[in-house]
């Protein structure tokens, strides 16, 4: 897994970047997977927690295809 930095939020920039996909994939998931729904601030800028980051980590790299 994927060494986080020691902090409890993450911005949707921060969290595309561990991943390495596009924010616009992470705003798709929040559509289709109810338990991925990240706090907003007041200015509307996504806030993930640490458990967010870790589930989608361990989810994203159980589900990437490795080629043969």
């Amino acid at each position: 897994m994927v060494s986080l930095p020691d902090k409890q939020y993450f911005k949707i920039g921060e969290v595309a970047e561990i991943l390495g996909i596009k924010p616009s994939v992470l705003r798709y998931w929040e559509t289709e997977f109810q338990s991925l729904r990240p706090k907003k601030t007041r200015s509307n800028h996504r806030l993930y927690t640490r458990r967010h980051v870790e589930r989608m980590c361990l989810s994203y790299s159980t589900c990437q295809v490795v080629p043969a």
